[in-house]
């Protein structure tokens, strides 16, 4: 049902944060364009512990929007967004790996920081599991900067065990930065 609504383009899930703000999970659409870019321009200027470094255009972010809403709906990957007043303001995926990985999924999740700490980060994990079986999966992993440790203590929460580290993976505000690995088996 869950995944279904999701596939409809509902929201599938809200929260409220603890400022009483109410957030809906849902998958991305063409109108969250404008939404998204800036949502993932913030990121960058914050320089957030994310891969991107470099601010996107609207252009190829309308590229990748469209890539996320067709592999949604060929249910080759879980593509969610966290909305609130209107606004992007977190997207979470788990995408699924190919030929003799079919049955792995690769997390990634991202919150802006207003909004970091108020249980949205879990809602996605949360969803993600969920309807991540829908694709068939049995593993998820994923990579997470080693100095993030709010965001390895959550990942721990939600059982996800570190299994080896990258060192210098990530090159971040001037430093070659670790990554840790972790799994979880569904």
């Amino acid at each position: 049902m869950l995944y279904n609504d999701f596939l409809k383009g509902k929201n599938i899930y809200s929260i409220k944060t603890k400022n009483g703000e109410k957030v809906n999970f849902r998958a991305p659409r063409k109108s969250d364009l404008d939404s998204i870019t800036s949502y993932i321009n913030n990121l960058v200027e914050e320089e957030a512990m994310i891969l991107v470094n470099k601010k996107v255009s609207k252009e190829n972010e309308r590229t990748y929007l469209n890539r996320m809403i067709k592999r949604n709906k060929n249910k080759e990957d879980i593509f969610l967004c966290a909305e609130c007043q209107g606004k992007i303001i977190g997207i979470a995926s788990i995408g699924k790996g190919r030929y003799r990985e079919k049955h792995v999924g690769s997390l990634g999740i991202g919150v802006s920081m207003k909004y970091r700490h108020s249980g949205i980060g879990r809602a996605f994990i949360k969803l993600l599991l969920d309807m991540s079986k829908n694709l068939k999966l049995n593993l998820i992993t994923l990579e997470v900067f080693k100095k993030n440790l709010n965001a390895i203590g959550l990942y721990k929460k939600m059982g996800f065990k570190k299994v080896g580290e990258i060192p210098q993976k990530i090159y971040y505000k001037g430093k070659y930065e670790n990554v840790l690995i972790m799994y979880r088996e569904l």
